[in-house]
């Protein structure tokens, strides 16, 4: 997880995905990269480990339905915490 972590910050990209032991970064804005690996890709997010700028309600309900194993989030709403039940990371700041 510190990997992802670091390239998001790295990076300045806005979601880091590893599954399969391959790193992918993307940069769109809001839910849209998730929404494109739901509709086009949704074996990138089973059981992958996924570092997000941020998650709201409705990124948080793309990745549970997506079957993301693990995941960190820069900022996560008070809803999408309630809403997961991933194991989630916390920053520390």
């Amino acid at each position: 997880m510190q990997q992802l972590i670091e390239i998001l910050r790295r990076e300045r990209c806005s979601l880091v995905v590893k599954n399969h032991g391959i790193v992918t970064t993307y940069s769109k804005p809001g839910v849209r990269d998730l929404e494109h690996l739901l509709d086009h890709a949704p074996e990138m997010l089973h059981g992958a480990t996924i570092a997000d700028k941020v998650i709201g309600k409705a990124a948080a309900a793309m990745v549970v339905v997506g079957g993301v194993k693990e995941l960190y989030a820069e900022v996560m709403s008070t809803k999408a915490v309630s809403y997961t039940h991933l194991r989630a990371h916390e920053t520390g700041r």
